[in-house]
């Protein structure tokens, strides 16, 4: 009787394969809105979270194994709590500053304000002393009461002076703390929060201020790691960024100070360097190249594989722009890779010539 009721009311036992499959479509779409909205963002650190959910998704749609899923849903969490959280600090240092800032302005007008009207106040009590003095008609007892005022004049300047250095100093002070605490939190907005190197808003930065600099040459490299994903897939994601450090740690000690190293996203790489011609950096980089696929026993041995680069190469000519420097090593870096990997490929300045053609 129960039977033939469920039968005419067309009730069927829904099948646990169907609602896996269901499942995995409703984590396939969250997983991509999520890829998406993070790759919005030009910050290296949402730029490679979104790269670690698009390899989730990856991972879900090839059937991967529950403890590899688990796994790789673990670091999506842990890398985004990590990056929330430095979002949230970097918030409210900007909010904490402001306040400093404006309690600061607050304080200096308040101060001028007192000092203002006290002045005020001792020049109106002073004015009206001299007219009295005026009034006398005993030039000696004249001559004795201007002297005792000149010097109480005197000692109030020099008080107010004493005062006013006093707040100045103080209020150096505290610009000086401010600006401080303005530069570590720029420093941390324009850093890549994995490796330490510069991130893409720092590297934006830098390369659009060198263009604005008059006859001072650059090179500008860009480096990716090749076959990156095999490493993510074979080694997995930790030692993926165990990589990414230790390339990042072999560039920044092959170049100077002055010289920017950044990371832009994912396992790419850029690196500004002035005073060097295009020939003088290809041979620079092809040493960093060696250095890195090489490396040392306390370097490598850590490390179940010893990466490798791909390096393009662009000079800055007359005329460029970040865009155009940029797709001429992005070029340059296709023919590496194209050409086996592990090289440096440079791609030469544009003449003048090619520049009335644009």
């Amino acid at each position: 009787m129960r039977t033939d009721a469920v039968i005419s009311l067309d009730i069927r036992r829904r099948d646990r394969e169907s609602d896996v499959a269901l499942v995995h479509r409703v984590l396939d779409e969250v997983l991509g809105w999520a890829r998406d909205f993070l790759a919005a963002d030009d910050d290296a650190g949402w730029l490679s979270l979104s790269q670690r959910f698009e390899a989730c998704r990856t991972a879900l749609a090839e059937g991967a194994p529950s403890a590899e899923l688990e796994a790789l849903a673990a670091t999506c969490l842990a890398e985004g709590h990590a990056l929330i959280k430095q979002l949230q600090q970097l918030r409210a240092q900007r909010v904490e500053d402001s306040f400093a800032v404006v309690e600061a302005l607050r304080d200096v007008m308040s101060t001028m304000g007192a000092e203002m009207t006290s002045m005020h106040s001792t020049i109106s009590q002073s004015t009206e002393r001299f007219e009295a003095i005026g009034q006398l008609s005993d030039p000696r007892q004249m001559k004795l009461r201007l002297m005792a005022e000149v010097l109480t004049l005197k000692q109030v300047a020099a008080k107010r002076r004493k005062a006013w250095e006093e707040t100045a100093a103080a209020l150096s002070q505290r610009i000086a703390t401010l600006e401080r605490d303005l530069s570590e939190v720029k420093g941390e907005a324009s850093t890549d929060s994995l490796t330490g190197v510069a991130n893409r808003r720092g590297f934006d930065a830098t390369i659009s201020k060198w263009l604005g600099r008059p006859n001072q040459g650059f090179v500008l490299a860009l480096l990716d790691v090749d076959d990156f994903k095999k490493v993510n897939d074979q080694f997995g994601h930790a030692v993926g960024d165990e990589v990414l450090k230790y390339v990042a740690r072999c560039l920044s000690q092959s170049f100077r100070a002055d010289d920017m190293v950044a990371r832009l996203g994912g396992d790419e790489f850029a690196v500004l360097a002035s005073g060097l011609t295009v020939r003088q950096a290809e041979a620079r980089l092809a040493a960093v190249l060696q250095r890195v696929s090489t490396g040392g026993s306390d370097e490598t041995d850590r490390l179940p594989c010893v990466p490798t680069l791909s390096c393009g190469l662009s000079e800055c000519s007359a005329g460029d722009t970040p865009a155009s420097l940029y797709e001429r090593a992005d070029s340059a870096q296709y023919t590496a890779k194209r050409q086996g990997k592990n090289r440096v490929v440079a791609k030469e300045a544009r003449l003048l010539r090619d520049l009335a053609k644009r």
